[in-house]
């Protein structure tokens, strides 16, 4: 919404319990030019005061050190999505956030082994959805420190097929696999055994 983008103080107006979710995108097709992430700070300081935040998207950007510590002090907040190509996801490693979320969708992210590879992984994540990511060999096995999760969708992800073993240790619902490269039936039946 242009108006929303040109004055976000706007959503501070509304009732702290009215809305439970932000959807915060910014248009690919604009000059970039870095001030899109004082932008996306000015949304999330406009709603320091809602209580009923519990879920929080990024779309084309993603949310800085400084953003992460302001979401920190959303204790209600439990599914955050962030649609951005090589997000680093060390980033989320040493906050609050983490450990109160129970869903996290990461669109085209880069690290996420090192979510689940701290002194203090999450523990309290049961969903997991993973897209366009490239998995490297490690983040499977360290995916496996999450002891919540109970449903993984890995879509468009580059997953080394050995890796896909370590996904058994888990006691998972569901595991759906969509579009990924260098699976094969033969694969998929090492799983389900």
């Amino acid at each position: 919404n242009p108006v929303l983008w040109n004055d976000p103080q706007i959503l501070s107006r509304c009732s702290t319990n009215l809305l439970d979710g932000l959807t915060i995108s910014v248009n690919q097709l604009e000059n970039r030019q870095g001030s899109e992430s004082q932008r996306v700070a000015a949304f999330i300081e406009a709603v320091k005061d809602w209580k009923s935040l519990r879920f929080i998207e990024f779309i084309n950007c993603a949310p800085d050190s400084k953003i992460l510590q302001q979401l920190d002090k959303h204790p209600e907040l439990i599914v955050l999505r962030i649609s951005e190509i090589d997000f680093d996801v060390r980033r989320l490693a040493d906050h609050k956030l983490l450990h109160q979320l129970l869903g996290i969708k990461l669109l085209g992210a880069v690290n996420i082994g090192k979510l689940f590879e701290s002194s203090s992984p999450p523990d309290r994540i049961s969903h997991l959805y993973l897209e366009s990511c490239e998995l490297r060999p490690d983040d499977l096995d360290a995916i496996k420190n999450c002891k919540s999760l109970k449903f993984i969708e890995l879509r468009r992800c580059k997953i080394h097929k050995q890796n896909l073993l370590a996904l058994k240790e888990l006691k998972l619902f569901t595991i759906r696999i969509v579009k990924c490269r260098n699976i094969t039936p033969e694969v998929m039946a090492t799983i389900k055994t």
